[in-house]
């Protein structure tokens, strides 16, 4: 267009929900428009040019409590696979405030 490079990347981020959603949101970061893509959306945000997850603040919270819980459920397995792993695991309760 007729437009300066600095309209062209004038920041569309102008409240804060909008720039919620790009800081949750995956990112793609790229210099060049290369054809529409599935679920996001190309334009200058609070990460920079590049295309952003087109997804709503629900859902992207949703997405994370699942990640979340996914991460706490293979840590308790891998905690439950290390104690399997040594049976003989000592452990010591010593009270080293205790006068002789």
């Amino acid at each position: 267009g007729a437009q300066g490079g600095d309209a062209k990347r004038q920041r569309v981020t102008s409240d804060a929900g909008t720039a919620r959603k790009e800081l949750m949101g995956q990112f793609e970061p790229t210099e060049t428009f290369s054809g529409p893509r599935k679920g996001y959306v190309f334009k200058l945000g609070v990460k920079g040019l590049g295309y952003y997850e087109d997804a709503s603040v629900a859902e992207m919270e949703a997405r994370s409590r699942r990640e979340a819980e996914q991460e706490r459920q293979a840590l308790q397995e891998e905690r439950a696979q290390a104690k399997e792993s040594n049976p003989e695991e000592i452990e010591l309760d010593m009270d080293l405030d205790e006068e002789a």
